[in-house]
């Protein structure tokens, strides 16, 4: 401790001390610091991804279009049943699911959201540009409590440096019983 003195404390290097191994510590520690603090070498490129729900759920939609497709083609010559089947299939589209699934607002339709590894060739590519906000959209994706969405980025999100990711997220009830807020975690993996 440092001794008094009439105001207050005295800052003499006769009253500080330091061993040795402290030193050496404090010395390591401040030289790591230095060296993350310093940037070394040329600026890495930046690279931004933009990922719209309508763009994930395009493949998802696209299946459900072709089971549209079928239906119109084997129900061509009949208009009542042709309508009768559109209308059930349209219904089957708009079922809530327990898991993770994409849902435009404007139609009701929904599609579950599926993943697979693939050696990461399905993954988002980046792009140079910063992209722009995007305004609202009409497709979104719905996450229950204790579920998972995976946006499979590849092996591009560099080891070291700053990564912003920016997510426009909205509780889906408003039922005023319902107190809990949305939550968001963001698991950052590796899979060979």
């Amino acid at each position: 401790p440092e001794a008094t003195s009439e105001d207050g404390f005295q800052n003499s290097s006769e009253n500080l001390q330091m061993s040795v191994i402290r030193f050496g510590a404090y010395r390591e520690l401040s030289r790591k610091a230095l060296m993350n603090a310093t940037v070394r070498g040329k600026q890495p490129e930046r690279i931004f991804w933009d990922i719209s729900m309508k763009a994930a759920a395009a493949e998802s939609l696209a299946k459900q279009e072709a089971q549209l497709e079928k239906i119109r083609q084997k129900n061509k010559d009949n208009p009542e049943k042709l309508k009768r089947e559109l209308e059930r299939q349209a219904a089957r589209f708009r079922v809530r699911h327990n898991g993770p699934h994409y849902k435009d607002l404007s139609t009701g339709a929904t599609a579950r959201v599926s993943w697979s590894y693939g050696g990461a060739k399905y993954a988002w590519k980046p792009s140079k540009a910063r992209p722009k906000v995007p305004a609202a959209s009409r497709h979104v994706v719905v996450i229950p409590a204790r579920q998972k969405l995976i946006v499979e980025l590849g092996n591009l999100v560099p080891d070291r440096g700053t990564l912003r990711v920016r997510v426009r997220a909205s509780r889906v009830s408003v039922d005023k019983n319902r107190k809990r807020i949305p939550s968001l975690q963001l698991e950052f993996g590796w899979q060979a």
